[in-house]
């Protein structure tokens, strides 16, 4: 299967880059088309005879790669009912939370913490009592309830500015998110989606788990360097040489290894990290 994702990544693949990790999956990853940008990170299913099969947003995703792996307890209804919490109310006041207020209306409403308290204390009555620190969302291990709501959990604690006098329960879930994306299969899954799907140094793919393909079967690009391009003399689309020469670096570098299409753009903005 193919992780198809947009250009700027965030905390939606994030949750497919986790779940695919967590499950041991392997898998490829893509670039999203563009006219279905708006329905997030998207997964690619084969299906025999027929066209692949497109799974959107990355929930649906995130159930179908844990209900394929048989793992992260996705059939359970108690893990079901973390997601369509994180789905229904946290999701829409973290999207909601990052718009800035109109004037007028900021002070009149209650601050960011304490809207949060208010979520995660509603939330809280419902969770088992004298079960100790909160490590995992539900049970005693990693669900899939851990990797979709933790994920926002972590999103929307950032909006919120850490204070000693804060509320009880904003400092159980600021440790509870700590501890989960501590976790060695966490910072895996965060590794691969900053890879984007790339190989690691030591050879093997980040994403996909899978041995990279012989350099013999590459197929290598055909563009070359005449002498009147190579001195400047000619009038060619620069940044279509540019495409092409990362396209060849990159299939050399990393053989058999399946990427979106490489794009060059320009910009007059100074960057100060890359001049």
């Amino acid at each position: 299967m193919q992780l198809l994702i947009g250009k700027k990544p965030g905390d939606e693949e994030l949750k497919c880059f986790l779940a695919l990790a967590l499950t041991s999956s392997t898998f490829s990853v893509g670039a999203a088309d563009k006219k279905y940008a708006s329905c997030g990170p998207q997964i690619a299913v084969p299906v025999k005879g027929a066209a692949d099969e497109l799974i959107f947003s990355a929930n649906a995703v995130c159930r179908y790669v844990a209900a394929a792996a048989g793992a992260l307890q996705s059939d359970d209804l108690a893990v079901d009912e973390w997601l369509e919490w994180e789905a229904n109310v946290l999701a829409p006041w973290v999207r909601q939370a990052k718009k800035p207020a109109p004037k007028g209306e900021a002070a009149a409403k209650p601050s960011l913490a304490e809207q949060l308290t208010s979520i995660l204390e509603a939330k809280e009555e419902a969770r088992p009592k004298n079960v100790g620190e909160l490590e995992f969302l539900f049970g005693s291990e990693i669900t899939l309830a851990d990797v979709v709501a933790g994920v926002t959990l972590r999103a929307a604690l950032k909006l919120v500015k850490e204070d000693a006098g804060e509320a009880a329960v904003l400092k159980t879930f600021r440790a509870y998110v700590t501890q989960l994306f501590a976790r060695e299969d966490f910072v895996k899954g965060t590794a691969a989606m900053k890879a984007g799907g790339k190989a690691s140094k030591g050879g093997a793919g980040v994403a996909s788990g899978a041995p990279m393909a012989s350099t013999a079967s590459v197929v290598r690009s055909t563009f070359k360097l005449d002498d009147k391009l190579a001195q400047g003399l000619t009038y060619h689309n620069i940044l279509s040489v540019v495409e092409l020469l990362f396209d060849a670096a990159i299939k050399a570098a990393y053989p058999g290894l399946d990427i979106p299409a490489v794009e060059v753009t320009r910009t007059n903005a100074k960057n100060a990290k890359f001049g």
